[in-house]
């Protein structure tokens, strides 16, 4: 038995990207056979440190006892990839089940609901909870994130500095930050944006700040608050559902989704109470990093995967999911169709999925943002260039200026002198007809 995990070609990060590897690893630790699977030939995420097992479509060849993990972002169209292999769905984001779906189809087009999808896995008791009522059949198994401790630590020594992401919600940053500043309450304080950064740059921020604004909604889990919290921040904003597991009042600041005026008084309050009393944020910071650091480590991670994969293979004829008709598997399968693509992927249609969408507009905002970034420093040039012209033609005016003074001087000498001239010559025509 081989289990193979599909991702992206993808190398930004991504969080979730993450956790596929980390729960290949998971499995080739604990003496199972698991792989990464990418399109293309070479490809490995290098945003974060790895050494994990990389297999790629064209060289792989599933079997009958083969499984299929797909993530959830690949859209309503998951169980039409690699038909006759059993597949589970890895949801780390309950609230991206449905998208791309029609709600006004009457024939619902869900992968939740065809016999090869075996079961789903989650990472947070609200997308369990979520999937088990919208999908009652479907077995589904929660597993607990580990937070890297050797990265995402607890680190008692801050900066005066506030960190955020930016990547959902922008309207909110922007509403949030704004009135932050006018409020004055960045006074004293260093604004970090956390962005394009690899994983040791991201805990060492993190590690660094005195204060996370999480704006994370929906959430699967809420993966950035949690690092947070475990680096000992003290994280201010929203849960975005899947986090209302560990984003507890005891120890963090919670605010309502969309909730401006709210989150803004909230900072407020955390800023003032840390001026008064730092120890009382500083111990409650640091009882968020217990917390994080107990319930959600890589021995709980790793028994929730196994657990899994014993039931999983305790109740191996699946029949009432899969069925025992000619979609089982019963042959061996190429994972790569030269007549429709790799993965024996579904034509593309305008159900594209969501995910990729993204990324690919992930991609052409940061073209768009470096050729801004070279636009502006060209813009920058230019202005030098003109305060250099400008300096130049000042220079010039103002010798223009100093020639002209000098010319209507030279011009008022002249007069004078032809005026005295004059007046001489008048003098001495008068002595002539006198004499």
């Amino acid at each position: 038995m081989s289990i193979y995990v599909l991702c992206f070609d993808r190398d930004m990060p991504i969080g979730g990207v993450k956790i596929l590897y980390k729960f290949v690893d998971a499995l080739n630790a604990n003496g199972h056979s698991a792989s990464m699977l990418h399109e293309s030939p070479g490809f490995r995420c290098t945003w974060f440190e790895n050494e994990t097992r990389i297999e790629y479509l064209s060289n792989v060849i599933l079997g009958p006892d083969d499984y299929l993990v797909i993530p959830e972002v690949y859209g309503p169209r998951i169980a039409e990839w690699a038909r006759g292999i059993r597949k589970i769905i890895f949801n780390q984001n309950a609230y991206y089940t449905f998208q791309d779906h029609d709600p006004l189809d009457g024939d619902l087009l869900t992968p939740y609901l065809d016999r090869e999808v075996i079961a789903a896995l989650v990472v947070s008791e609200d997308s369990r909870e979520y999937l088990q009522y919208a999908f009652p059949r479907l077995k589904v198994h929660r597993l607990f994130y580990n937070i890297d401790q050797s990265l995402f630590g607890y680190c008692a020594k801050k900066k005066p500095q506030i960190a955020f992401m930016p990547r959902k919600n922008p309207d909110d940053i922007v509403q949030v930050i704004s009135m932050m500043q006018l409020r004055g309450l960045l006074d004293g304080f260093e604004l970090v944006c956390i962005d394009g950064k690899t994983e040791t740059e991201t805990a060492r921020i993190l590690q660094d700040s005195l204060i996370f604004l999480s704006f994370g909604y929906p959430e699967g889990f809420g993966m950035p608050a949690a690092e947070a919290m475990s680096c000992g921040c003290i994280v201010v904003g929203f849960h975005g559902m899947g986090g209302r597991e560990f984003f507890k009042p005891e120890f963090s600041y919670p605010v309502a989704q969309g909730d401006i005026r709210k989150y803004v008084e909230t900072v407020e309050d955390v800023i003032e109470n840390y001026k008064r009393d730092p120890g009382m944020l500083v111990e409650k910071a640091r009882h968020a990093a217990t917390f994080m650091r107990t319930n959600y480590s890589q021995q709980r991670w790793e028994k929730g995967i196994l657990d899994f994969w014993k039931e999983l293979h305790d109740g191996a004829d699946h029949t009432e999911r899969f069925g025992d008709n000619d979609t089982a598997p019963a042959e061996k399968r190429h994972l790569v169709d030269p007549a429709r693509g790799p993965f024996q992927a579904p034509e593309q249609t305008e159900e594209a999925s969501s995910s990729r969408m993204m990324l690919d507009l992930h991609d052409k905002l940061k073209t768009v943002g470096e050729w801004g970034r070279g636009l502006e420093q060209e813009i920058v040039a230019m202005k030098a260039e003109i305060e250099k012209a400008s300096a130049h033609v000042n220079k010039v005016e103002r010798l223009i200026s100093e020639k002209n003074e000098e010319i209507l001087r030279q011009r008022s000498e002249i007069a004078q002198l032809r005026g005295a001239a004059s007046l001489s010559g008048e003098v001495d025509g008068s002595q002539d007809v006198l004499s």
